[in-house]
């Protein structure tokens, strides 16, 4: 008779937490469905409003992304402040942006040092703020790396204090200081949005091999893929894949067959290398292993930064 009793309520039990699963997943559709018809309906969209009374203040601009951002947002029909430190790079931007986009208004420019912080500069940056009408774009894209942009290890590199200074108040007090300056104009109209340019490298612990992918220095990469490869257990057939990609683009541009085929050999046994934690595969170790065997049907190397998109 207890044992029945016992039973009875085990039962009970099991049938009050389904139905208060069934309750809690219901209504975890709802609320999500009820977010979603928020968002496409009611929430407030971003819009580009360039014209003649907006501006954006764009710094890091004479090259690459920054440069990238300046030429969208003048097509856009925005004013633009262009910041950087060298003038002569920033007039030839300025003219070239006048020549190229009949979408562009004002252009003007501002050279500034922002390894220096003080006072001084910034109150420069913020008189010049003050003469424009609306600020509704800012481009935190100014940025420094290692010198002669050549990743090293932090012991080894020469001057280091001065590097260490460069990195902290190029990379991150002038992003944070022009915020500080921008946000307040903004947060007075009710608009603005503020881009902040960073690199996802330094979020991965893989030495300083997508460092040197990034400048193509096939040479600097084996030597460190090859590196982390032989040393770490951690995500063997990625570093083996990363490995191969190198040997396999660097051998092709220099016509080196023994670099191709030892990224033949790599390539190969990657499969076997896989490793699961919990009896799966995280995302990078699925992806080599399939590039992997693409390349022994196809005889098709994926290289960077296709392999490693979500890396760099």
């Amino acid at each position: 008779m207890e044992s029945l009793i016992n039973h009875k309520y085990l039962r009970l039990y099991c049938e009050f937490l389904g139905i208060l699963f069934i309750v809690f997943t219901l209504l975890f559709i709802i609320a999500r469905f009820i977010i979603y018809l928020w968002l496409k309906y009611k929430a407030r969209q971003f819009k580009w409003r360039g014209g003649p009374h907006t501006w954006a203040v764009i710094t890091g601009c004479t090259e690459g992304i920054g440069l990238a951002y300046a030429e969208q947002l003048a097509a856009k029909g925005y004013n633009l402040l262009l910041i950087s430190r060298n003038d002569e790079k920033l007039q030839k931007v300025k003219s070239d942006i006048e020549v190229k986009n009949k979408s562009a208004r004002k252009v003007r420019t501002l050279a500034i040092d922002f390894f220096d912080t003080s006072d001084e500069t910034y109150d420069k940056i913020d008189h010049m703020l003050d003469t424009l009408d609306e600020i509704h774009v800012l481009v935190n894209n100014v940025g420094t790396n290692y010198p002669n942009e050549k990743p090293e290890y932090m012991t080894k590199i020469p001057g280091l204090t001065h590097v260490i200074m460069s990195l902290i108040n190029v990379n991150i007090v002038s992003c944070t200081r022009l915020t500080a300056l921008v946000l307040p104009r903004m947060e007075r109209r009710g608009r603005g949005v503020i881009i902040n340019l960073s690199s996802f490298s330094a979020l991965y612990p893989f030495e300083l091999m997508f460092s040197h992918s990034l400048r193509c220095d096939w040479s600097e990469c084996i030597k460190y893929a090859e590196l982390i490869r032989l040393s770490s257990r951690h995500l063997p057939a990625f570093t083996t894949y990363c490995e191969a990609v190198f040997r396999y683009v660097k051998g092709s541009e220099t016509d080196d067959p023994s670099e191709v085929e030892t990224a033949v050999q790599l390539l190969a046994v990657v499969p076997s290398v896989r490793v699961r934690y919990f009896g799966k595969s995280v995302s990078l170790e699925k992806s080599a292993v399939m590039r992997a065997q693409k390349f022994s049907n196809t005889n098709e190397c994926s290289v960077l930064p296709d392999m490693v998109r979500s890396v760099i």
